[in-house]
């Protein structure tokens, strides 16, 4: 879910407010559609555990394109829906590729 004070983000480790934000056109106009990717995670010195993600509007939004959000909290929903992808290749297919392009050059 991407509550109103997201959309604002600009640094920090992100945990909703319940301050109610006035947005102007200008600041919905950068999202669109909405995807994140967790590269990581960690902790701050002041203990707040934190998932690093990336967000698909760009590099011009949060910490060029980065945010952090308050891990183990399950912030708007970050950790109730994840989808990951374990890709199995196998070495020959990657060899066997890499000929066909060298081939046709």
């Amino acid at each position: 879910m991407v509550r109103a004070d997201f959309y604002l983000y600009e640094g920090g480790v992100y945990s909703h407010t319940n301050e109610e934000l006035r947005l102007t056109e200008s600041d919905h106009s950068i999202t669109g559609t909405h995807s994140v990717k967790i590269i990581g995670w960690g902790e701050e010195s002041n203990g707040v555990k934190y998932w690093l993600c990336v967000n698909s509007w760009g590099q011009r939004w949060g910490e060029d394109g980065t945010f952090k959000i308050k891990r183990g909290a399950n912030e708007s929903g970050i950790e109730e829906f994840v989808v990951g992808v374990w890709a199995r290749v196998e070495a020959h297919n990657v060899a066997s590729r890499k000929l066909r392009r060298h081939r046709h050059k």
